[in-house]
């Protein structure tokens, strides 16, 4: 079937990047786990207790995706009983507050993307490559502060 969209109305075209160009969620997930599970490691000890740890599917989807590395982990935390300060972006990663937990996410992100890369989604590069082979202009919107790297590690950044 013919697509109702013809090319030559546009200009261009914009992409969002996190599960529609790559498949950035198991990076993201993966540092969330080790970020979250390492400080209630550290958590139980010092309070002798024992708080469930991050489920990458459930707690993911409930408390971190979609939003900012510092409402991730409040509301994590929330759904754990635990309060910590907010800090602040210069907040350094061993600092358990709000932004230092966001800040050694993305440390865990950026490794994990050294370690294993990203991969991009066939059918959207092929997309992508129809869309610039008619001459429209492409271009990646994202909120991800990791968006360049993404697109390098995925192999896709000369399409933007």
């Amino acid at each position: 079937m013919p697509s109702p969209v013809a090319l030559q109305d546009f200009d261009a075209v914009l992409f969002d990047l996190d599960g529609v160009l790559t498949t950035t969620r198991t990076v993201h997930a993966a540092a969330w786990k080790r970020a979250f599970d390492d400080f209630l490691d550290g958590w139980d000890r010092e309070h002798g207790t024992h708080t469930p740890r991050f489920d990458d599917r459930v707690d993911y989807a409930a408390h971190v995706d979609g939003k900012t590395r510092e409402e991730g982990v409040r509301d994590f935390l929330r759904s754990r009983a635990i309060v910590l300060p907010p800090g602040g972006p210069g907040s350094p990663p061993e600092e358990d507050s709000w932004w230092g937990l966001g800040n050694r996410k993305q440390l865990l992100v950026e490794e994990e993307l050294e370690r294993s890369g990203v991969e991009a989604f066939p059918g959207s590069v092929a997309w992508v490559r129809e869309v610039r082979e008619a001459g429209l202009k492409t271009a990646v919107v994202s909120s991800s502060r990791n968006c360049a790297t993404v697109l390098q590690h995925a192999g896709i950044a000369n399409l933007f």
